[in-house]
């Protein structure tokens, strides 16, 4: 591959979606560039500002974080997109959870169901799941329980 031709290419790839520059080389070396060539690309769309691993990981977390889901689940995405474990530190120190997250999501999920131990055991299964810590949904089933009764 030509470097205008893995140019063209790269910049083709991030037209289409948002990526991480991990992302990114591996789709190039899919696609038959060497880790050279990629990681040459990868800079090259950088330096222009194309390419922003902090920058996306800002905005994945936060959707993800919009759609209800935990810390931990947040980090595990952000990982599986190939972002450096650096940038992965930092988006995650910057948003702290948000209490009312966890809260929104237990009412959600208890509206209309009783306040009894199988119900509450489930709802911290889910919780879990999404990625929230047991802590935290302790913290958060106690606080609900002492607003319901």
């Amino acid at each position: 591959m030509t470097e205008g031709e893995l140019k063209a290419a790269a910049a083709r790839m991030l037209g289409r979606r948002a990526m991480s520059e991990g992302e990114l080389i591996k789709k190039l070396t899919e696609k038959g560039a060497d880790e050279t060539q990629a990681r040459f690309a990868a800079a090259w769309l950088t330096d222009l500002g194309a390419l922003d691993d902090v920058g996306y990981a800002r905005a994945a977390a936060h959707r993800l974080r919009a759609r209800g889901y935990g810390d931990y689940r947040v980090a595990c995405e952000l990982k599986r997109r190939l972002l450096p474990p650096e940038v992965i530190e930092e988006i995650m120190g910057e948003g702290a959870q948000d209490q009312s997250l966890i809260d929104r999501e237990i009412e959600k999920r208890m509206r209309g169901k009783e306040n009894d131990l199988q119900q509450l055991k489930k709802l911290s299964d889910a919780l879990y799941r999404r990625g929230f810590g047991w802590d935290e949904i302790n913290t958060a089933i106690k606080r609900y329980s002492e607003e319901t009764d």
